[in-house]
């Protein structure tokens, strides 16, 4: 498989598959509750996404405001220092993410399907 698409050998694009879901994983964590932008970073660096650069986070909770999936207010009450923006889903949100976890629950099914195929196979030694 080509090796720009990080199909090249283990390892490789380990956490692709969740960043390419970054949309339903940041939906998540809003409806679990309100979360301002650097609580997102974290968490989604505990639900396997280390490392996602906060620019895109950022980005992205921008454009779903856009599509009224979230709603922002700026939070100066909670600790000293700097007001910060804490982003809550909407009603549209909530139904994205419905959306989401049934093409994600189909998937799961696709894929269970395609290892239990797989295992099937012969396998040579390594």
């Amino acid at each position: 498989m080509p090796g720009r698409h990080g199909w090249g050998g283990r390892g490789h694009g380990r956490h692709l598959p969740a960043r390419r879901h970054m949309e339903p994983f940041l939906l998540l964590l809003v409806a679990r509750k309100p979360s301002y932008g650097y609580e997102l970073i974290q968490e989604l660096g505990e639900m396997g996404m280390p490392g996602v650069a906060p620019s895109l986070v950022y980005r992205m909770m921008r454009q779903f405001e856009m599509d009224d999936l979230v709603l922002s207010d700026w939070d100066t009450d909670t600790a000293a220092g700097p007001a910060r923006r804490v982003y809550r889903i909407t009603a549209d949100g909530l139904m994205i993410l419905q959306d989401w976890a049934e093409q994600l629950e189909d998937t799961v099914n696709v894929l269970n399907d395609f290892l239990r195929a797989y295992e099937q196979l012969e396998h040579p030694e390594k």
